[in-house]
């Protein structure tokens, strides 16, 4: 008895595959760069200011 196989996804189905793969990284890199961002600005602050710019600090 043989196990019934899976369908190859078809072309259209692997494009989008990769468009949402890409989608994810782009918006990855972009909280990677917002967070970091984040932090900068608020070490920055701490130098400069000794903490009377508060921006992202509640």
């Amino acid at each position: 008895m043989t196990l019934p196989t899976s369908p190859t996804p078809s072309e259209s189905t692997q494009k989008l595959g990769k468009v949402e793969g890409a989608l994810l990284g782009v918006l990855g890199l972009i909280a990677v760069l917002i967070t970091g961002g984040a932090v900068a600005i608020s070490i920055v602050s701490l130098v400069i200011g000794g903490g009377q710019v508060e921006i992202f600090t509640e």
